[in-house]
């Protein structure tokens, strides 16, 4: 079936890499910041992906962190309203 997301979406998957090889990291903490103001915060699934829904329109950033990682970050500027999409992944290394 067909997916439906309620306004602009921002998405991605966070990763370790070890050995060569990137896998899903669950639980980790990926917060929506504008201005410097967490705007949303959510947590990884299993196969390391997270979702944020409604995004008004405007610039951000999105910082993914965990105890044993260095804090990774992506900007993201939502333009469109209604349908947009923005993908992001991580690849979070180890301290």
């Amino acid at each position: 079936g067909v997916l439906e997301f309620a306004g602009n979406v921002i998405q991605g998957h966070v990763l370790t890499e070890t050995d060569g090889k990137t896998k899903g990291k669950n639980r980790v903490r990926v917060r929506l910041l504008k201005d410097n103001t967490v705007v949303q915060e959510v947590k990884t699934d299993s196969d390391g992906f997270y979702l944020f829904e409604g995004v008004p329109v405007g610039s951000y950033t999105i910082r993914a962190m965990d105890n044993k990682t260095s804090p990774e970050s992506h900007l993201v500027r939502i333009q469109s309203g209604g349908s947009f999409e923005a993908n992001r992944d991580f690849v979070l290394l180890k301290k």
